[in-house]
């Protein structure tokens, strides 16, 4: 990997991989808590299939992307996984309906979801300044919640709101594990900056300029330890893709079926 555009994806992936890992095991021991609201075991788990599955896609199409045409080959599986994970994304309730539905209630204040304080980190300052910002402008609406005007105001934002939400709960959650390596955790926050880079810049008080430094620190801070890294994730035994070295790509191109058109006169 040569260039900053091939190594940030690789990274991006790796970061989000490691982290999203250990904020699902500390979910799940929610999840099986009795004494946890109902609702809020149904929230918990709106934000975690929003937040893992927006993450998924979008870097395994960047992925795909940097791979060139081998992104597109079936023995290369990216292309599949995100087919799969569109189906997750639509299956046992469609996230975006999902977070809209999750995204009113908080608004309403019905029930609150275990997010860091706003002063955790500066994830979970974007994760609270988008929800006091519409929470205020909902009670503003003069036609209250039920009206077109909420319609407008609360849809488009819905679900770019409550996968901030999961972003500040799965940074809190990788860090306290004392699990994850600091480069990874900056990565994590630059891959949140970039993907809400406006609010920073705007809200937070975050240049433009610091945010793409923030992102170039992060990945040379990175990059020596990526093979590390990526070992650590614990899934070399499941990997069969061809492009994954010379040598699993020469053994998939010599089990190739040759093909062969006889000569036609025309």
């Amino acid at each position: 990997m040569t260039f900053p555009t091939q190594q940030l994806a690789v990274l991006y992936a790796v970061a989000a991989g490691t982290i999203l890992d250990v904020w699902y095991r500390s979910v799940t021991l929610l999840l099986a808590d009795q004494s946890v609201d109902d609702r809020v075991k149904h929230g918990m788990a709106v934000v975690v299939k929003a937040t893992v599955a927006r993450q998924a896609i979008a870097y395994t199409q960047e992925m795909a992307e940097r791979c060139g045409a081998q992104g597109t080959f079936e023995n290369n599986f990216m292309a599949r996984f995100e087919s799969d994970v569109r189906g997750v994304i639509i299956a046992e309730g469609d996230v975006l309906v999902l977070c809209i539905r999750l995204f009113s209630e908080l608004l309403l204040g019905r029930y609150a979801l275990p997010c860091p304080p706003s002063t955790d980190s500066p994830i979970s300052r974007l994760a609270h300044a988008i929800m006091d910002k519409h929470a205020k402008g909902l009670a503003a609406l003069p036609g209250g919640h039920r009206s077109a005007d909420a319609e407008y105001y609360i849809l488009p934002q819905a679900e770019s709101a409550v996968i901030a939400l999961g972003h500040a709960m799965a940074y809190a959650a990788a860090r306290d594990s004392g699990r994850v390596p600091q480069p990874l955790l900056a990565l994590y926050e630059a891959s949140v900056m970039r993907a809400y880079s406006a609010w920073f810049s705007e809200d937070l008080g975050v240049p433009l300029a610091q945010q793409r430094q923030q992102e170039t620190d992060a990945l040379r801070a990175a990059l020596p330890d990526l093979p590390r890294f990526a070992q650590e994730l614990g899934v070399s035994d499941y990997v069969r893709a061809s492009i994954l070295d010379d040598e699993t790509w020469e053994r998939s191109v010599r089990q190739m079926t040759a093909n062969e058109i006889p000569d036609h006169k025309f």
